[in-house]
């Protein structure tokens, strides 16, 4: 979890294919990862909800710029985004479980 958006769509997809390939009839991929706003609007609300949240959990001023730095080095894609490249990966009952904000758990089948 937490890893895969540090890829780029073309590297998502990939790995969904290749997550694919190396599952068992069966199988389940299951992801819990940030996903990017459907829209610049509702990613600037996420963003945001994000930025209230770390600083209400006492995040030091520093500590805010220092993840934001981080932050920029992320190549988050949007939720149906990716449950589409799932699907075209070849996964089954491709569905998002959870999702607050930014984060979600999604997960596909293998028939």
């Amino acid at each position: 979890s937490l890893s895969i958006h540090h890829l780029s769509d073309r590297n998502k997809q990939e790995l969904f294919q290749k997550i694919y390939a190396h599952l068992e009839s069966g199988g389940i991929f299951v992801n819990a990862d940030q996903v990017l706003g459907e829209t610049p609007q509702i990613e600037q609300i996420y963003r945001e909800k994000w930025v209230q949240e770390v600083l209400a959990l006492g995040a030091t001023d520093e500590e805010l710029a220092a993840a934001l730095e981080r932050m920029q080095e992320d190549r988050m894609s949007t939720l149906s985004s990716q449950l589409k490249w799932l699907q075209c990966a070849g996964f089954q009952d491709v569905n998002c479980w959870y999702k607050d904000y930014s984060f979600a758990v999604c997960s596909g089948s293998v028939g």
